[in-house]
């Protein structure tokens, strides 16, 4: 679903040049750490005209991931916020449909909320403490899966971008995503006021220095929303929507891991 909210001219601005002096696209990204195991940095897409994302890196040994929904309502960045006191971040999740329930697969603490989308898009799971992102018909067995968010199109898949489309069918709007770099760090991506096409996104997200293996594509426009909750953190994504991942501190990254990553 797309909601448009509006930003005034110089907040775009001053987050365009801001993220235009912090990391230029031919640079090495700058990462600043908000706590241990997350840090946050602000590039420019490559090919892009300037289109700054917000990016965070997130090591898994140190925080645990939860999908956390709330079928039929809307809920914007300050609400989430309320209801998600212990969480350092969060991100929109799945698409959804006209009564606001989710649209592909979603599974919350072992129990699947909305069924799979078969062979569209990709997924972020958690088995038995194992984070991943991929393609859907990689994901085998979506009943064993303790977390899960489904969104599409895949955008980077080996390392590669894997999704075109004719301008007429890819209208640029805010984005969000899901990845995972080369030495599995989960990466939570969103545009900042910006928008892009989802083709320019998938071929160039490999050129950032990010490292991404994979990426998949969640819910975007209005629905784009990416919050860090850390003073002095970037500003993302300002949208709405019933459905989040959310990222929490493990108070034992090595004992979150063996429960499953259930802390």
């Amino acid at each position: 679903m797309v909601r448009r909210l509006k930003r005034p001219a110089a907040l775009i601005a001053a987050l365009y040049f801001g993220a235009l002096m912090l990391a230029p696209a031919d640079a090495q990204v700058a990462w600043t750490g908000s706590q241990p195991g997350l840090e946050t940095a602000v590039i420019i897409l490559p090919n892009s005209g300037g289109v700054p994302l917000l990016v965070l890196r997130i090591d898994p040994t140190h925080f645990v991931f939860r999908v956390q929904a709330r079928p039929g309502a809307l809920l914007d960045g300050a609400a989430w916020t309320r209801i998600t006191p212990g969480a350092a971040a969060f991100i929109n999740a799945n698409f959804y449909d006209a009564d606001r329930r989710a649209v592909g697969l979603l599974t919350a603490d072992g129990v699947q909320i909305a069924p799979p989308l078969a062979g569209r898009g990709g997924v972020f799971t958690v088995e038995r403490g194992r984070i991943a992102v991929l393609a859907i018909h990689d994901a085998g067995a979506v009943e064993r899966l303790e977390q899960a968010a489904q969104g599409y199109p895949m955008l980077v898949r080996d390392g590669v971008g894997v999704y075109a489309a004719a301008r007429v069918l890819d209208p640029t709007a805010r984005r969000s995503a899901a990845a995972i770099d080369a030495d599995g760090n989960i990466l939570l991506i969103g545009t900042m006021g910006v928008g892009v096409s989802l083709s320019d996104l998938s071929q160039n997200l490999p050129l950032t220095g990010l490292g991404i293996v994979n990426a998949v594509n969640l819910d975007g426009g209005g629905s784009a929303l990416l919050v860090v909750k850390s003073s002095g953190a970037p500003a993302g994504e300002e949208g709405s929507t019933p459905v989040i991942l959310a990222v929490y501190p493990a108070p034992d990254g090595t004992l979150c891991r063996a429960l499953g990553n259930r802390c």
